[in-house]
């Protein structure tokens, strides 16, 4: 069975390769298109069926109940051109129990786990000029999504949740008064994971369900009017598969309603439950990281970083993470 499933996941890998060229910007909501996270975005992205995570929230909130222990996570991106994304998040198991008495023999469990975490992104250090070229000041824009998870368990092998973003941006200095303009609005996204075999995992997630910004330019132009961007909606299906405690494959395909489908992939192996590598292929390039499980304050934690090669860059976006279990 274990030789069946290594074949399935190499004949995949080899087939990502050859996936389209495919970029996150051009539509509203690229910053939330990046990925999360040194150990996903070094596995490809492609994290829609990997349960257990702190950013089970971002991925696949169905994930969320199949949390051992509460999950505290750090991470940051150094990024080319003055880019910046952050995130901090927090995710927990929960047992909340169903029936008429707390101390009933028959009393069933519902398990449920919950998250909350910010995504921070944007660029500073943007030499602001006016129409003839004079130096304005330096300025920086930015980009956020509060995020609030929920799911529950119904089934001992599925579970199903849903993510709560409330967005805001904002545009340094551009309106009458010199202000900034900003906007807010709010997304959901909702997730399935199915546990169908042992130590294989199922993910399915629709994402960015009415999720936009609305701007009132009327302070801006002499007419202004009210633009509304709408982030493109996308579904991911995957699937991982994890063989004992060392070596972990993942493959999922997405589809994004404005741009199209993309594939991706990645692998993690875990060197004497203590040093961690990871690869992965995300549609058109490559990706990979280290990580490295440490003991900090009676805590169990890991620290790992990620290099995405993108392409269309003059070098590579880079992230560290800081994960601790509670």
């Amino acid at each position: 069975m274990k030789k069946f499933f290594l074949m399935t996941f190499v004949v995949g890998l080899i087939l990502v390769t050859k996936g389209f060229a495919y970029e996150t910007g051009g539509y509203a909501g690229s910053f939330l298109r990046m990925g999360l996270g040194a150990r996903a975005i070094a596995m490809g992205n492609a994290f829609t069926a990997v349960p257990q995570s702190a950013f089970s929230g971002f991925y696949n909130p169905g994930g969320l109940p199949f949390l051992k222990r509460p999950q505290l996570a750090f991470s940051g991106g150094i990024l080319p051109l003055d880019r910046r994304h952050n995130f901090i998040g927090f995710a927990a198991h929960l047992n909340p129990r169903t029936g008429k008495s707390g101390n009933s023999p028959n009393q069933n469990v519902l398990e449920a786990g919950l998250s909350l975490g910010w995504v921070n992104s944007g660029v500073s250090d943007i030499d602001g000029r006016d129409s003839n070229g004079n130096p304005q000041g330096m300025f920086s824009s930015s980009e956020n999504a509060f995020l609030f998870s929920f799911a529950v368990k119904p089934f001992s092998k599925m579970a199903v949740g849903f993510s709560a973003k409330v967005l805001y941006a904002r545009l340094p200095k551009v309106q009458e008064n010199n202000s900034a303009l900003t906007t807010r609005g709010l997304g959901l996204d909702f997730g399935l994971m199915v546990h169908p075999i042992s130590n294989m995992y199922v993910g399915v997630v629709l994402q960015d369900v009415r999720s936009r910004y609305t701007w009132n330019t009327e302070h801006v132009w002499e007419r202004g009017t009210t633009t509304v961007d709408r982030f493109p909606k996308i579904l991911r299906v995957g699937a991982s598969y994890f063989f004992g405690k060392k070596l972990l494959l993942s493959a999922e395909t997405h589809y994004n309603f404005e741009q199209g489908w993309r594939f991706n992939g990645g692998a993690e192996y875990v060197y004497r439950n203590r040093l961690i590598g990871r690869v992965g292929f995300k549609a058109d390039h490559l990706t990979f990281g280290l990580g490295i499980n440490l003991r900090l304050w009676r805590l169990q934690s890991q620290l790992a970083y990620a290099y995405d090669a993108n392409p269309v860059l003059p070098w590579g976006d880079q992230f560290v993470t800081w994960m601790i279990t509670l």
